[in-house]
């Protein structure tokens, strides 16, 4: 648990409730063209003055602090050229707080839906259209055509997939504010046309690709035996998260990982990410998730293994972790000593 000054930290906190309703006001304004150059350069300016008088000192709002840096990032990465081209995919209805909002929220279960809605011909949205035809061509890629073999594979990943749930995670937020080379790179849209529970992030896609590339020498060419694709298992162990990421990041990103077998303490995640790591996972078994922020699912308990984005600590002292597309505060948990199948895993992301 932090210590921290109560009178400090309830001005941080009604300083951090004025930024979240100035960016969400100037991120609304930025897409629409009604806010110029300048009036960014000097409402960031003076967010970056406010922001270091009031955080002095106050251990507390570390991550209230990060959040506020994504979003400075985001507006510095951005050209005049771009902020000028009111075609361009990035500002084409999308704004700021719609993609800060609705970062981590890759579930896994997601695909599979879907997909399981194109095969009963239920009414798909246009954007529901356009993610079905990037699957069929992301499997094409695999010589995989069989319909009956994709709602095989999407299954698993379904039940087996929280891995590449990390992995899609850490990739939107790696390139929420690159959505050009995002779409160079992997051949699609960051970005989806219609608006649901996950904002406009296309996390389906996103995820069926990280499978993919996770699975390729198992996967390809795979039609005509989809019953012995429930044998397989596609799960990623602990010892491959960090060579799971590498595969998707391909040469374009290079991550350095630290695992710590056996140990999912606040305080080791705590010490990792002041020494400058980037992202963090957690694999853990026989846990609770309490609903956390705007979650309105009810409390789960899980015998199983587990893996999770870690993405802060709560007042409580425990961890907060996104999860099946929500954020949870994780209580308990634990890994079988000596059999490394679970603990953190830390990474640093030279982009």
């Amino acid at each position: 648990m932090f210590s921290y000054d109560e009178e400090q930290f309830l001005k941080a906190k009604n300083f951090f409730v004025e930024v979240d309703e100035s960016l969400k006001s100037m991120g609304d304004s930025f897409s629409l063209g009604t806010i110029t150059d300048s009036e960014i350069t000097s409402g960031i300016s003076q967010l970056q003055s406010q922001m270091s008088g009031v955080c002095e000192n106050v251990s507390f709002v570390i991550d209230e602090i990060k959040k506020v840096e994504d979003i400075i990032e985001y507006y510095n990465s951005i050209s005049d050229s771009k902020i000028n081209d009111k075609d361009s995919t990035l500002f084409d209805g999308i704004s700021l707080s719609d993609i800060i909002s609705n970062l981590y929220r890759s579930d896994q279960r997601d695909a599979f839906r879907l997909f399981n809605k194109y095969a009963h011909n239920d009414e798909l949205t246009d954007s529901q259209k356009r993610n079905i035809n990037t699957f069929l061509q992301l499997f094409n890629n695999y010589n995989v055509t069989d319909n009956r073999v994709i709602a095989s594979l999407l299954n698993q990943s379904s039940r087996q997939g929280c891995g590449y749930s990390v992995v899609t995670n850490i990739l939107v937020d790696l390139y929420k504010n690159k959505p050009d080379d995002f779409k160079e790179k992997f051949g699609y849209s960051l970005f989806q046309d219609d608006i649901d529970e996950k904002g406009r992030i296309n996390y389906d896609c996103i995820f069926v690709d990280t499978f993919l590339k996770s699975n390729a020498e198992s996967i390809i060419g795979l039609n005509n035996r989809q019953n012995g694709i429930f044998f397989t298992d596609y799960s990623v162990t602990f010892e491959e998260m960090g060579e799971t990421l590498a595969n998707v990041l391909g040469d374009t990103a290079e991550a350095v990982v630290q695992t710590c077998p056996n140990d999912i303490s606040v305080e080791t995640y705590e010490k990792a990410m002041s020494e400058g790591y980037d992202y963090a996972a957690i694999a853990v078994k026989n846990f609770d998730l309490m609903p956390y922020g705007d979650n309105p699912e009810v409390p789960v308990h899980n015998n199983g293994g587990h893996w999770m984005s870690v993405l802060g600590v709560s007042e409580e002292g425990n961890a907060i972790v996104s999860s099946w597309g929500y954020e949870w505060e994780l209580q308990g948990g634990e890994t079988e000593n000596g059999e490394n199948d679970g603990g953190l895993v830390f990474f640093d992301i030279s982009k």
